[in-house]
């Protein structure tokens, strides 16, 4: 078929029109990849354009800040001159505008109080002369500095008459200087002509008026504090020990409750920071379990076959027992020594009386502490954390049963350390109840850093948890 150039369209048009052609997935695919990817780069644009404005928004703000700080009301600039001796007065003194301006504004800022109502007889007697005779200054520093500039540059050997301020005068500069903005040059009098003997200060006294105040003390430097808490006192089982002693060892003993107290003396270096040492008194141990214990009827002496008596192994150490009416045997292994008596001697036979008793060890320690508190919170209750170390000196050593409120000694622990080191950590509460005592509630947890037995079979690190309760006098 030929088809002319003319009628092109046309054929096309005749031959497809209704023809629908469904692409394939892929392309589908593709387009909605591009249109996605648009959008997300429209986004991105988006964001950056956020990011920068609100970073030109907060540089802008920054620059402003810095760029406009306050003068502080507190600073003073003053530019020394030399005083000179009282002019005649003129009759009909011509008034220059700047000068009345100058005056007038000095002189309305003066406080109206009965010590300085004298100095100044009338602001309209200030003549040109006056303001002539000091240097005019630019106020671009900060007063304090411009004020220690120039006093390190005025002459030593001035006399007083040179270096009087009155304190009408400084307190009419201050004000002055006060009120007038940075980019202004001004020009005042160092001082008025009328000067009363009891309002002059000399160029030292003035000095120490510029001079920052320094913030009075609010806090004690020593105080003395008392303590007491119950403590839950137990064990830590290190891991290089023989698992087979760790294992049982934990499940035969339990914790025990105690009790430690003493006094601090303390020493604030600052409102926030404090150092504290004194003297504490600690009672610590554990119970053992699974131990039976024996006594004859009457509690008469034991008639045991063998010479000495009997040991019972723990994890801290061994309880050599120097009671002599008193015969044990552990009921799950073989704690109790010798093993040869303890299977071949049996107490039923004997005629010995069970006995449902607990068995204590108790170690007591002279506790010299080393501690720092930082004060975190300042309200009307403080809260401070502490830690430190503490060295323990053991002063007491004892084992004992407990049969129906009665107490039987046992004996002693050997092995032990009698010399340790031990970490404390915590947190208090205290809350003044005057200005000089105060009560505190500080929960604490110690552990002991060494090994307390010598036995390198068992590494057995004692620790408590009390909750000391105190009261503080605080020394003015």
């Amino acid at each position: 078929m030929i088809v002319k150039n003319s009628n092109i369209d046309g054929f096309f048009r005749d031959n497809l029109e209704g023809l629908e052609v469904i692409p394939p997935p892929e392309v589908w695919e593709e387009v909605r990849n591009r249109i996605r990817g648009k959008k997300k780069k429209l986004l991105l644009y988006y964001r950056v354009a956020a990011a920068s404005v609100t970073l030109l928004l907060i540089a802008g703000s920054v620059w402003v800040f810095f760029t406009r700080q306050p003068v502080s009301r507190e600073a003073t600039r003053i530019v020394p001159g030399e005083i000179k001796k009282e002019a005649p007065a003129q009759e009909n003194p011509v008034q220059d505008p700047e000068q009345s301006a100058v005056t007038a504004r000095i002189v309305e800022r003066v406080p109206d109080r009965e010590k300085g109502r004298d100095l100044i007889e009338d602001a309209e007697t200030l003549s040109r002369m006056d303001i002539e005779q000091v240097e005019v200054a630019e106020i671009h520093q900060p007063f304090d500095q411009e004020v220690s500039r120039q006093m390190k540059s005025r002459p030593d050997d001035r006399t007083d008459d040179e270096s009087l301020v009155t304190g009408e005068s400084y307190e009419t500069i201050r004000f002055t200087a006060r009120t007038i903005p940075l980019n202004e040059r001004i020009a005042f009098p160092l001082a008025v002509r009328t000067v009363r003997e009891d309002q002059v200060i000399t160029g030292d006294r003035f000095r120490d008026e510029l001079s920052p105040a320094v913030p009075e003390q609010d806090y004690s430097r020593w105080s003395v504090r008392g303590q007491f808490s119950p403590i839950y006192s137990f064990r830590y089982i290190g891991q290089k020990s023989f698992d087979s002693y760790r294992d049982k060892y934990n499940s035969q003993e339990n914790a025990m409750v105690t009790y430690a107290g003493g006094v601090q003396v303390n020493f604030n270096s600052s409102s926030k920071l404090s150092i504290h040492s004194g003297i504490f008194y600690s009672r610590m141990g554990q119970q053992i379990g699974e131990i039976q214990t024996w006594m004859a009827e009457d509690g008469s002496v034991l008639s045991l076959p063998i010479k000495g008596n009997l040991d019972i192994r723990n994890s801290t150490g061994e309880i050599n027992s120097v009671n002599q009416r008193l015969f044990f045997k552990d009921i799950s292994g073989y704690r109790v020594l010798p093993l040869s008596l303890v299977e071949s001697y049996d107490p039923w036979k004997e005629g010995l009386v069970p006995m449902d008793a607990d068995i204590f060890q108790s170690f007591e320690y002279l506790e010299l502490p080393l501690l720092i508190r930082y004060k975190v919170i300042d309200r009307k209750i403080d809260i401070n954390v502490l830690g430190g170390v503490s060295a323990n000196f053991m002063i007491g050593n004892d084992a004992y049963a407990v049969y129906h409120d009665t107490k039987y000694n046992i004996g002693k622990t050997s092995g032990l350390r009698t010399t340790n080191y031990s970490s404390t950590v915590g947190i208090g509460f205290e809350y003044g109840l005057t200005n000089q005592i105060s009560i505190s509630l500080e929960p604490t947890f110690k552990y002991f850093l060494q090994s307390i037995n010598l036995e390198k079979s068992v590494y057995t690190h004692p620790y408590s948890i009390g909750i000391f309760t105190g009261l503080s006098y605080h020394f003015e």
